[in-house]
């Protein structure tokens, strides 16, 4: 969205973004995204996997490109048959390779850069040998470190996806919430469209997804606030979550959370990039049953402690669901403290419902595992 509002062109363009831990790639037209994908490599990962020691060596380069070109067979040859008119790059990392790459020799007057210039910047890495010896007076300290790794992904881009040349973008991810905002009323989000048509494909049951839902949106407004998770992208995916943490049904009804967890990792969903989905994964994963701490992911943008209160809201919103039927819940009253959360039924509701409170009783030792106390009277 950033990049269509600041680049007037005609036809379909793609737009690469180079991240930390993964790769965004887009083909649209106009304001249309028509696809979108993410794949697990970014200059972060790929300098503590293939440049650890700081040495710029062509061996390494090669192994790091061979590598992204591997993910890039997920997409390379359906890109191709897409096509694009032009390619445009976005990004710090992309910016700082192009303009380094921009030199007198080789300056291109519209700001393009081809393979051949990206390849003659992997000389220059390597003849300086390591990256304390590497002397490029346009690279700025934060993003040397990352550098040798970026130039990989990049020319791997290049490689697996034929791209003649790339023009930098100067807006992307900030402006494009911008413009969302201001549009969001006349343009819903792609992800919602991607996540009802997950639920139809798997023919998820919508009326159970919807209790669920309910019943975890109600606890989540009244956990917000405390448990600063008051944010408004944490709220959708839990509530995408809630309707997707049934879709693993389809495979099999025992273990259902292992399966939807791997179809929600897996799955191609436009609109989500990696961490999104892995997110989501994780938290229908531990929708149920035991909780097994150390297996659950980190993630750059939340914090361990957020998405286990994520995790515990859901399994609560499911939990209270268990008997798949409108109209047998009652009012919950619902408080929380930092570490705790504590639900209240009606005088006498809990004493007619022994195998519900002893459900409630194991959910509790479950989320001791999350370093929560779950009281309920």
């Amino acid at each position: 969205m950033g990049v269509a509002h600041t680049n007037h062109d005609d036809g379909q363009r793609l737009v690469v973004d180079i991240g930390g831990g993964s790769t965004e790639f887009i083909i649209g037209q106009g304001f249309e995204p028509k696809m979108l994908r993410s794949l697990q490599m970014g200059c972060v990962s790929y300098t503590k996997k293939y440049f650890k020691h700081d040495e710029l060596k062509i061996k390494y380069f090669e192994r790091a490109i061979t590598a992204a070109q591997q993910e890039l067979e997920m997409i390379d040859k359906a890109y191709l048959r897409a096509g694009w008119k032009s390619c445009i790059g976005t990004s710090g990392t992309i910016r700082n390779i192009i303009q380094i790459a921009q030199n007198d020799s080789v300056k291109d007057t519209e700001g393009r850069v081809s393979l051949s210039q990206l390849t003659h910047l992997v000389k220059v890495c390597c003849d300086a040998g390591s990256l304390d010896k590497l002397q490029i007076s346009q690279m700025s300290e934060d993003r040397k470190p990352v550098f040798a790794a970026g130039l990989a992904i990049l020319i791997a881009i290049f490689k697996s996806l034929d791209i003649d040349s790339m023009v930098f973008s100067p807006a992307a991810l900030r402006e494009g919430v911008l413009y969302e905002m201001e549009e969001q009323l006349t343009h819903p989000d792609i992800r919602q469209r991607s996540a009802e048509s997950v639920a139809t494909r798997y023919d998820v049951d919508i009326e159970q997804a919807r209790r669920v839902h309910s019943v975890t949106m109600d606890i989540y407004q009244n956990c917000k606030d405390d448990w600063k998770i008051a944010n408004k992208e944490l709220k959708s995916m839990l509530g995408w979550s809630a309707l997707l943490h049934e879709v693993g049904l389809q495979i099999n009804t025992h273990g259902t959370q292992r399966h939807s967890a791997y179809i929600l990792h897996n799955i191609d969903l436009p609109g989500f990039n990696q961490e999104q989905q892995n997110l989501m994964a994780t938290l229908v994963r531990y929708y149920r049953k035991k909780i097994r701490l150390n297996d659950i992911p980190e993630f750059t943008q939340h914090s361990g402690e957020r998405v286990h209160k994520l995790i515990a809201i859901l399994r609560l919103g499911a939990l209270l669901n268990i008997k798949r039927q409108d109209d047998i819940l009652p009012s919950i009253d619902v408080k929380v403290k930092t570490n705790s959360i504590r639900l209240s039924f009606p005088d006498g509701w809990l004493e007619n419902k022994p195998i519900f409170s002893a459900d409630l009783a194991n959910e509790a030792q479950y989320l001791q595992a999350l370093g929560l106390e779950l009281r309920f009277a």
